[in-house]
């Protein structure tokens, strides 16, 4: 964190390791939209949203000084990002 830009809950990011719970919603998430309609309609409904409103959407923002930081420091991050 930048002491000199510093805005209390600025720059910090809370991360937690994926749950065997967390997973298993997942993949029944994922087995329900290839095969339900119901699902896969509501899911279409919600995407078309935060394509047309992301604001509505669970989101986070990281402040780094460059898209090359980010890289650096999360090699794996390559393709994630956009320049606003």
């Amino acid at each position: 964190m930048d002491g000199a830009r510093a805005q209390g809950t600025d720059n910090v990011i809370y991360a937690s390791q994926v749950t065997p719970e967390q997973l298993r919603l997942e993949e029944a998430l994922r087995r329900e939209l290839q095969g339900g309609d119901g699902l896969r309609s509501a899911y279409e409904g919600y995407n078309a949203l935060l394509a047309s409103k992301p604001q509505y959407a669970t989101h986070f923002g990281a402040r780094l000084g460059s898209v090359e930081e980010l890289t650096r420091r999360s090699p794996e991050s390559r393709g994630w990002t956009t320049r606003t």
